[in-house]
């Protein structure tokens, strides 16, 4: 039976490694696209790394946890252990959209890697690029909560 957000997923292509023996090792890369509202996501993920192509689409608390949640679904499913916390990759994608939304080089910024390896200096500045995105985000809460 396919479950809320199993009718969202496409297809997952994987790209996988043969060993010597000819016996197909843990996939390396896989390839998956998400529907979230009117906008599909092409994500790929590997051991150390998840893109999220075009993700500046993508602005709501709600909708980046979704996401997420869809991404670690599959990458247990297919072995990849990631360590970095979900609110940690949520303050990444957030400062990757404040910086295209400041039209910071937008081709770059349209897009998140989250990378397993990132640096603290890296992970500080991600924190306060967030605080942007996030400051919106209690604005229209609040506008909620008085509605």
């Amino acid at each position: 039976m396919m479950g809320k957000n199993d009718e969202k997923r496409y297809a997952i292509i994987e790209e996988v490694e043969i060993a010597e023996n000819g016996e197909v090792v843990t996939p390396t890369v896989l390839t998956t696209v998400y529907q979230i509202k009117e906008n599909s996501l092409k994500i790929i993920l590997t051991p150390t790394n998840v893109h999220i192509a075009t993700s500046f689409q993508i602005t709501d608390r709600k909708d980046k946890e979704e996401v997420l949640d869809y991404i670690l679904k599959v990458a247990k499913e297919y072995g990849f252990e990631y360590k970095r916390s979900k609110k940690s990759w949520i303050r990444e994608w957030s400062a990757h959209n404040t910086l295209y939304q400041w039209n910071y080089q937008k081709e770059r910024t349209g897009s998140v890697d989250l990378n397993e390896d990132e640096s603290l200096l890296r992970r500080f500045c991600y924190f306060f690029l967030s605080l942007f995105e996030r400051v919106k985000w209690e604005e229209e809460e609040a506008k909620e909560n008085v509605e």
